[in-house]
């Protein structure tokens, strides 16, 4: 007997959820201490949180109008 698979089933992806938020709150970090030492780090990591924020609500917009 053999497996059947439809296309549908593997086109479907896993989204990457929150991924973003701390890839940018690291970024940020990481820039900030090459930029300011210690309190450039913590402006950077604020600054990445929100970014990755940002960009975390976008791309579940995306994700939200794509299973229409």
């Amino acid at each position: 007997m053999a497996l059947r698979v439809s296309a549908r089933a593997m086109s479907y992806h896993v989204p990457m959820g929150c991924l973003p938020l701390p890839i940018f709150l690291l970024l940020g970090c990481g820039i900030g201490w090459f930029a300011g030492e210690k309190t450039g780090a913590v402006y950077g990591a604020g600054i990445g949180l929100v970014v990755g924020l940002v960009l975390t609500f976008f791309l579940f917009r995306a994700m939200r109008r794509g299973n229409r």
